[in-house]
């Protein structure tokens, strides 16, 4: 496995052990944390946390996001609850 999908695999599984079984609250929002970006329920509870690295190269060649595809998985994660809503009203 590539560093890529070890990082999303443990992300993934931090985010399922500490969720609750309870839904979380929209809205979800972007926090940048050091070296990433984290996504918040609006009751303050970490959902997710995408890594990344500012330089590309190193980032390429170790396997890990770069900073800017981090932001755009957080991106793309906190507007999760917008699409499902979406989905919902087919």
């Amino acid at each position: 496995m590539h560093g890529i999908e070890q990082n999303i695999i443990a992300t993934s599984r931090r985010s399922v052990a500490a969720s609750p079984q309870a839904p979380s609250p929209a809205p979800w929002r972007i926090v940048e944390i050091a070296h990433g970006f984290a996504v918040d329920d609006a009751a303050g509870r970490q959902l997710g946390v995408f890594d990344g690295r500012d330089d590309s190269n190193t980032a390429g060649h170790t396997g890990f996001l770069t900073i800017d595809e981090a932001r755009q998985m957080a991106v793309d994660f906190a507007r999760l609850p917008e699409l499902l809503k979406r989905i919902a009203a087919l």
